[in-house]
C-alpha cells in the first residue's frame, strides 16, 4: 500500500514529519493494524482495553482522539488523548463505562477538555497530567487542577 492510500484509511490526515515517517514505516515493513472501533474491546496480556472514542467525525483532530478504558485486574485508567469537550460529551452520551482510578487529564491539563461533568463522570482516585514544567501554554490550567483537588484526589 503506498503512503498516499495508507493516509486515506485514517480520519485525519496530518503533514508533521512525525506522521509522515509513522506512514512510511508501516509502508516500508508491511505492518499490518486495525483501526480501532468504538465499543471494540482488546486484550493485551492479563489486561484489557475498550475503545471509547472518537465518537463522531470532527472538523479538529484533537477531537478525533482515541480514547480508552484500561482495566488491568481491579484497576482501571483512562485515557482520551487531546479530546476537548464537545468529544468529551460524546464519549458519555455513548453509554460505555468511563469510571477509573486514575484519569490521564485530556489535552495536557488544559481547560478545552477536562469538563467538570466528565471528571464526575470518571471520579478518578488521581490524576496523571503530561506537560512540560513553565511550558509556554500555562498547562496544566488553574481551573483542571481544581477541578481535581474538589474531589479529593491525588494529582
Amino acid at each position: 500500500m503506498t503512503e498516499k492510500e495508507l493516509e486515506t484509511l485514517f480520519d485525519f490526515e496530518k503533514d508533521t514529519k512525525t506522521y509522515k515517517n509513522l506512514l512510511k514505516l508501516i509502508e516500508d515493513n508491511q505492518i499490518h493494524y486495525l483501526s480501532p472501533a468504538v465499543g471494540n474491546v482488546y486484550v493485551l496480556g492479563s489486561a484489557s482495553f475498550q475503545i471509547l472514542a472518537p465518537n463522531d467525525d470532527y472538523d479538529k483532530p484533537n477531537n478525533a482522539s482515541i480514547a480508552f478504558l484500561l482495566t488491568h485486574g481491579e484497576n482501571t485508567f483512562l485515557f482520551t488523548g487531546d479530546a476537548e469537550k464537545s468529544a468529551e460529551k460524546d464519549i458519555l452520551a455513548n453509554g460505555l463505562p468511563v469510571a477509573a482510578d486514575v484519569f490521564h487529564a485530556g489535552h495536557h491539563g488544559s481547560k478545552t477538555s477536562n469538563t467538570q461533568e466528565f471528571v464526575d463522570a470518571v471520579m478518578p482516585r488521581y490524576a496523571v497530567i503530561s506537560c512540560g514544567i513553565d511550558n509556554s501554554y500555562g498547562l496544566p490550567d488553574a481551573e483542571v487542577l481544581n477541578r481535581f483537588r474538589e474531589i479529593e484526589m491525588m494529582v
